[in-house]
C-alpha cells in the first residue's frame, strides 16, 4: 500500500498521505490479509493431517470471504492504481453476448 502511495505521490508531484477513512480501509485490510495467512496455515496443516473434509470445506469457505474483505477494503482506497479490474473474460463474454451495439435499455412508463 505505501509502495502505492508513493508512486501516486510522485505522479501528483506533492506528498500524499492516506486520511483517517483510508487509513482505517488499510488497517482492516491488513488484518484481514493476515487472518487469510492464519486460515491458510490451519488449513494446509488440515490437509497434510487428517484431511477432514468438513474442516477443510470451512476453512476454504472462510479465506474466500476474507479475502474478499481485503478487496472490499482496498477497492475503498482512493489510489486509480489499487482499482479493480474488469476481468477479459467478462468483457468477452458481453461483447459476444451483446455486441458492440447494445441495445437501449426498454423503460416503461
Amino acid at each position: 500500500m505505501s509502495d502505492a502511495l508513493k508512486r501516486e505521490s510522485e505522479k501528483a508531484g506533492l506528498p500524499l498521505v492516506f486520511d483517517a477513512r483510508e487509513q482505517a480501509h488499510v488497517d482492516a485490510a491488513v488484518r484481514a490479509a493476515d487472518h487469510v495467512a492464519k486460515l491458510q496455515r490451519l488449513l494446509n496443516e488440515e490437509m497434510r493431517g487428517e484431511r477432514r473434509v468438513s474442516v477443510a470445506a470451512k476453512l476454504m469457505a472462510e479465506i474466500r470471504l476474507q479475502d474478499q474483505v481485503v478487496a472490499d477494503h482496498v477497492g475503498k482506497i482512493g489510489l486509480p492504481e489499487l482499482a479493480p479490474t474488469k476481468s477479459a473474460q467478462q468483457q468477452a463474454a458481453a461483447t459476444a453476448r451483446w455486441g458492440v451495439n447494445r441495445p437501449p435499455k426498454r423503460v416503461r412508463s
